[in-house]
């Protein structure tokens, strides 16, 4: 097992910082009411803090004795708190919200995507893009709507600045160059940074996911000292770009901080050669020492915000443009509810990455009919029951049922109409009665349960089971034999009664006995059916009424039988060997 790589299409070190998809995220998941009022509760507690180095000013400069300021003081203090606690409970259920939207969103966009996005990403690192990359978010939105109140704040104790002499608060606009640089530079590395950091921890958590889903085969293979090593390196990518984004904190904070210094002194020696000149009194340094302290808090929320934000949009990232893939359309105009008719391929190419699987292919699966598809690995028989399933869409030519294009046709009603069947097809963790009822837009009645499983060979094992049909089989079915999820499987598909059965080497990986229970329920679903058959059993495909010849991505020959034997060499080496090898596979 090789550990998971990246996205296809982007690295995490060459994304662009645009900020379209981050805002679309942040205006369509946001409980705005909820923030507003968070914001709005801290509006006012900072407003009262405003006024407290007025009030311990006036205190300080020897108004300590005055018992109407001293009770001011205190109100205006527990005010302040009062509202900075009232905002904190509304920020903290706002950003609960706001993290419950963006999973809720994100999963429903995962499920409803095409196959050919799923397949464009590494499955098992989506888990941690809906449990953790949505967790950043919803406190910089927070601290973005609080700047506000926060400019408001820092014009206020500016204008108090300006209140105590002109030239103080004008000698501090000089600080601003420095503020800017000090803000902007940190915050696009920010977002790279935390890009990075939220990629590697994709890559660590997607594969402990991985490698604890393959537990068996790590301890068959007797792979635990290579484990171990391919652990230490994902471990060490996610340690290496945590600690990467802490050094450059530690570098940009003193720097930050220096601002605090360079403020106070500024709006300090201003104010000692006033008063020097007469220009302001004695009393009033303290005030300017406070409100110097005051703005610079003010303004450091500001500062930091930036960055904040280019942290949350570098965490945010994949979320984004997961949420901005469009989801497969379920809704065409025409329900499948037509006239039978047979489904035809049609100049059909289909490219998968860089690579043709399938080159201008033509047949027709004739309705009510077996149709068997045969021809060596690689061949594109699969990718045939795919694009039937429509889990993809042909890169040229058409698919129709009669003369209608399929993709005409509501995707769900097609995909409800058709019976799927893989070599190993996936059970979900869950009872028996839960994995063959679903799908189903209801609960099914027991008797509808115990039909299917009689119809899919698989009642007699089930009832051996501890609980019956309530037993539970574990993650994937893992407490069935092959052959027994099979069965589940089969019984799965039965209880939908599809139209069209799609059956890829239903037995490829089962022994005689479990093979044979298989084909027989096969053969009691088929009846009055259409289907279409990928098998290794050349018996199956010999009973076929029409078979399909694929080589390298084409046809080389349909029809039956004999036409099939005569045109195709393939099939008729198959023939051949078959006849002096009864029990031969292909």
């Amino acid at each position: 097992m090789k550990a998971n790589t990246a996205t296809a299409n982007h690295k995490p070190e060459h994304v662009k910082q645009s900020w379209g998809p981050f805002l679309r995220v942040v205006r369509d998941h946001t409980p705005w009411i909820m923030m507003i009022l968070a914001v709005v509760s801290s509006g006012y507690s900072i407003f009262f803090d405003v006024l407290l180095p007025e009030l311990q000013g006036r205190i300080m400069g020897g108004e300590i004795f005055d018992m109407g300021l001293i009770w001011e003081f205190i109100g205006v203090n527990l005010l302040s708190v009062a509202l900075y606690y009232v905002s904190a409970a509304l920020q903290s259920l706002a950003e609960y919200k706001m993290t419950y939207n963006m999973q809720n969103a994100l999963w429903k966009r995962l499920i409803g995507l095409p196959m050919k996005e799923y397949n464009r990403v590494s499955p098992s690192t989506l888990i941690s893009r809906v449990t953790n990359d949505t967790y950043f978010l919803p406190s910089q939105v927070y601290s973005t709507l609080s700047l506000v109140v926060r400019l408001a704040s820092v014009a206020n104790q500016f204008r108090a600045i300006y209140m105590i002499h002109p030239k103080i608060a004008l000698n501090l606009l000089f600080t601003v160059p420095y503020m800017i640089v000090v803000m902007v530079v940190p915050g696009r590395i920010q977002f790279t940074l935390n890009r990075k950091k939220q990629h590697a921890y994709a890559q660590f958590t997607g594969f402990v996911t991985e490698r604890l889903m393959n537990f068996k085969l790590i301890k068959a293979a007797s792979s635990e000292a290579r484990e171990d090593k391919v652990d230490n390196a994902v471990l060490n990518a996610n340690y290496r770009a945590r600690v990467s984004i802490d050094v450059v904190d530690s570098i940009i904070s003193p720097f930050i901080m220096s601002l605090e210094g360079v403020m106070t002194a500024v709006a300090l020696v201003t104010a000692a050669g006033l008063q020097t000149a007469g220009e302001i009194d004695a009393s009033a340094i303290p005030t300017v020492y406070l409100q110097s302290m005051m703005l610079f808090f003010s303004l450091f929320i500001p500062m930091t915000s930036y960055m904040d934000i280019k942290r949350a949009q570098g965490n945010t990232s994949e979320v984004s443009m997961l949420l901005d893939e469009k989801p497969e359309s379920m809704d065409q105009e025409k329900t499948f509810t037509m006239d039978e008719a047979d489904i035809i391929f049609d100049d059909v190419s289909f490219r998968y990455q860089d690579k043709d699987v399938l080159s201008h292919v033509s047949f027709t699966i004739p309705h009510g009919k077996t149709t068997a598809i045969v021809g060596p690995s690689g061949a594109g028989k699969t990718t045939v029951l795919n694009l039937l399933e429509r889990l993809y869409q042909p890169n040229g030519g058409t698919i129709r049922f009669g003369d209608i294009p399929v993709e005409q046709i509501n995707l769900g009603d097609w995909r409800r109409a058709m019976g799927y069947i893989q070599q190993d097809s996936p059970l979900i963790s869950g009872t028996v009665r839960d994995n063959i009822g679903y799908g189903l837009d209801s609960t099914p009645s027991q008797e509808g349960v115990e039909e299917a499983a009689a119809l899919a060979n698989a009642a007699g094992f089930i009832e051996t089971l501890p609980d019956g049909y309530d037993t539970d089989l574990g993650q994937m079915g893992g407490k069935l034999s092959g052959g027994e999820r099979q069965r589940v499987a089969l019984a799965r598909m039965i209880i939908t009664q599809p139209n069209y059965l799609l059956l890829d080497e239903a037995t490829a990986n089962l022994d005689a006995e479990n093979a044979n229970a298989i084909h027989k329920a096969l053969r009691q679903v088929s009846v009055g059916r259409t289907s279409v058959i990928v098998a290794h059993d050349i018996n199956t495909v010999l009973n076929a009424d029409h078979i399909i010849v694929m080589d390298n991505g084409q046809v080389q020959a349909a029809g039956n039988r004999d036409e099939v034997y005569q045109n195709s060499p393939i099939f008729r080496r198959y023939c051949d060997l078959l006849a002096s090898n009864p029990k031969m596979t292909i």
